[in-house]
C-alpha cells in the first residue's frame, strides 16, 4: 500500500482544499495499515475514506449543476458556476474511486496468496493472544520500508529487527509490542515512529508418539490436543510400525529368558563347582524358582548340574581309586623281592662257610682245587643275584612313588580345573548382572509401547504431556484432551525411555512376560565364597 500512495509529498501541488482531502485520506491509509488490523477491518477502513471523498465532491458537483440549471438566463453566471468546478475535483473523485479499487485489489490478493496459517493468523489473532517464540510477525514503520518486514521470534523470545537489534518479543500482545519498539527506535532512529505489529503466522505444533502420522502441523486458534491428536491420525500406530514392535517385543522377551536361563544355570554351576572345590561328598542347591518363570526349566537346571557333581565325584573317585589299588601290590612285590634278597644272603654266608672249609683241606692237600674254585664261582653269582633282587626292589619303589604323585597330581589337576571353571562362572555372572537388568528394561519399554496401543484387550488411553517453551527452556505439562495449546507446543502420546517404567505399570494388562520376569534385586541366589582347599588334601 506504500507503493500506492508514495507522492504523499506530491499532495502539496493541489489546491489547498483537495491538499488537505489528500492528505486526511492518506493519513487514514497508514493508520490503517499500521495498525494491528485485520485485512477485512482495514478494507472497511480505506472505503469509508475513499467513499467520503468521493460523495463529497460528487455532492458538491450536484449543487453546482444545480446551479447551472438554474442560470441558465444568465451565461454569466452559468460560466462561474463552471469554474467553480475544478478539474482537479473530478480527477481526485476519479483517482480516489481507481486507488481505492487498487487497494481493494492488493489486499485481496494478499490473501489469497497468503498460505492457510498466515490467512488464519490474520484473521483470528484476538487482542489478547500473546507472541510466543517460532511465530512469524509484520512489524511497519511508517514511510520507513528499511526498518519493516516480516520477523521470526527466536527460541529466546526476541525479534530482531534491522539497525535496532533484538527486542523482547515474547509473552507480549501485537499492541504492547508496538510501543516497545516505538520508543527504541525514539532513541536515535526516529523523530516520532508509527509502528504497527501483527501475527502474520503461527509457530506450528509437533505431535509425536503413538500416532498414526506423527509430524508438524499448523497452530489453529483455539486448538485442544483432541484436535492435534485428531489431525495426526488418532492414537495408534501404523501397521508396519505396529509389526515391527510386535517383532521387537518377541525378540526382547525371547533375550531376557534366555538371560535368565542362564543366570540360573551359572548360579546351580556356581554351587557345583563350590562344593567340589571344598571336597563335599553332596552339593545343596537353594531355591531358584523366583528367577525363572518356568519351574521345570530350574528343575532341569538343577538335576543336570546335580548329575554332573555325581559324575565328576564318581570319575575322580575311580581314578584315585584304581591308583591306590596299584600301591599295595608293589609293595607286596617289593617285599617279596625284599625276602628273595635275604634268602641270597643267607646263602651267600653259608658259602663263605664252604669256602673256608675247602680253603684250609686245600692247604692240607685233602682236596682238589677245582673244587675251591667253584665254590668261589658260586659266591659271584650269588652277589649278582643280590645285587639284582636290591635294583627290582628298588624299582619298585619308585613305581609306587610315581603312583602317588600321580594321586596328588590328578586331585590338583581336579582342583584346578574346578576353580577355573568357577572363575570363569563368576566372570559370566559378572556380565549378566550387567546385560540383564538392561535387557529386562528394553523388554519392559517395548512392551508398555505395545501395551499402550488401544485395543481389544486394552482400552486405557495412553499418558498425553505437552512440551512448552517457556523462559528460554522446555517445560513437561500434563494435559487432558481439551486443554488448549498454544503454538510451538510439542504434544507427546504415550512415554519415552525415560519413564518406560511407569508406563509398563499403567499398560500392566500386556506385560504377560515382563510381569513375571525377576530383576537381579529378586534372586534369593548369593554367590558363595571361594575357599581354598586344606594343605594336604
Amino acid at each position: 500500500m506504500r507503493s500506492i500512495f508514495a507522492d504523499y509529498h506530491l499532495c502539496d501541488r493541489a489546491p489547498p482544499k483537495a491538499r488537505v482531502r489528500r492528505r486526511s485520506l492518506w493519513h487514514s491509509v497508514c493508520s490503517a495499515s499500521c495498525r494491528s488490523l485485520t485485512p477485512s477491518r482495514v478494507c472497511e477502513r480505506l472505503l469509508r475514506s475513499i467513499g467520503r471523498g468521493i460523495f463529497a465532491r460528487e455532492n458538491e458537483r450536484e449543487d453546482l449543476m444545480s446551479r447551472n440549471i438554474g442560470t441558465q438566463g444568465n451565461p454569466s453566471a452559468a460560466r462561474v458556476g463552471s469554474r467553480s468546478l475544478k478539474p482537479e475535483s473530478v480527477r481526485w473523485s476519479s483517482g480516489a474511486a481507481l486507488a481505492g479499487m487498487f487497494v481493494l485489489a492488493f489486499v485481496g490478493v494478499q490473501l489469497m496468496r497468503g498460505d492457510p496459517a498466515t490467512a488464519q493468523a490474520a484473521n483470528q489473532v484476538p487482542a489478547t493472544y500473546k507472541i510466543t517464540p517460532g511465530d512469524k510477525i509484520t512489524v511497519t514503520v511508517f514511510a520507513q520500508p528499511e526498518l519493516s518486514g516480516d520477523f521470526v521470534v527466536d527460541q529466546n523470545g526476541a525479534v530482531r529487527l534491522p539497525m535496532v537489534g533484538d527486542i523482547a518479543a515474547g509473552d507480549l500482545t501485537p499492541d504492547e509490542l508496538e510501543p516497545k519498539i516505538a520508543d527504541v527506535l525514539r532513541q536515535g532512529y526516529i523523530k516520532n515512529p508509527v509502528v504497527g505489529v501483527r501475527v502474520s503466522e503461527f509457530n506450528s505444533i509437533n505431535v509425536i508418539g503413538m500416532v498414526h502420522r506423527p509430524g508438524s502441523y499448523p497452530y489453529r486458534q483455539g486448538m485442544t490436543v483432541l484436535t492435534a491428536i485428531a489431525q495426526a491420525g488418532g492414537i495408534g500406530l501404523a501397521d508396519a510400525n505396529a509389526t515391527s514392535l510386535m517383532g521387537d517385543v518377541i525378540q526382547s522377551e525371547e533375550r531376557v529368558r534366555l538371560l535368565e536361563i542362564s543366570r540360573a544355570a551359572l548360579m546351580a554351576r556356581r554351587v557345583r563347582l563350590t562344593a567340589q572345590q571344598q571336597g563335599s561328598g553332596h552339593v545343596e542347591f537353594p531355591d531358584m524358582s523366583r528367577m525363572i518363570a518356568d519351574s521345570s526349566t530350574v528343575a532341569r537346571i538343577v538335576d543336570g548340574e546335580q548329575r554332573e557333581f555325581e559324575i565328576e565325584r564318581e570319575t575322580r573317585q575311580r581314578q584315585i581309586e584304581a591308583l591306590q589299588r596299584q600301591i599295595p601290590r608293589l609293595r607286596a612285590t617289593a617285599d617279596s623281592i625284599a625276602q628273595q634278597q635275604s634268602v641270597e644272603q643267607r646263602q651267600r654266608q653259608l658259602n663263605e662257610e664252604i669256602i673256608g672249609d675247602l680253603d684250609g683241606l686245600l692247604k692240607k692237600g685233602l682236596t682238589r682245587k677245582p673244587a675251591y674254585i667253584e665254590s668261589k664261582r658260586e659266591e659271584l653269582r650269588i652277589d649278582g643275584r643280590i645285587a639284582g633282587f636290591a635294583s627290582e626292589r628298588l624299582k619298585t619303589e619308585l613305581q609306587i612313588g610315581d603312583v602317588e604323585f600321580r594321586i596328588d597330581e590328578l586331585s590338583a589337576e581336579f582342583r584346578r580345573r574346578t576353580n577355573a571353571a568357577l572363575q570363569e562362572t563368576d566372570r559370566a555372572l559378572i556380565e549378566l548382572a550387567i546385560t540383564l537388568p538392561s535387557a529386562q528394561r528394553t523388554q519392559t519399554f517395548r512392551v508398555s509401547r505395545v501395551g499402550l496401543v488401544p485395543s481389544a484387550e486394552n482400552t486405557q488411553r495412553p499418558p498425553i504431556t505437552v512440551v512448552r517453551q517457556r523462559n528460554g527452556g522446555s517445560q513437561q505439562i500434563d494435559v487432558d484432551l481439551d486443554s488448549q495449546l498454544r503454538p510451538g507446543d510439542i504434544v507427546q502420546v504415550g512415554t519415552t525411555f525415560g519413564n518406560a517404567r511407569t508406563s509398563a505399570a499403567r499398560g500392566e494388562t500386556f506385560t504377560r512376560s515382563a510381569s513375571r520376569s525377576a530383576s537381579p534385586d529378586d534372586a534369593s541366589v548369593s554367590l558363595l565364597p571361594i575357599r581354598l582347599p586344606a594343605e594336604g588334601r
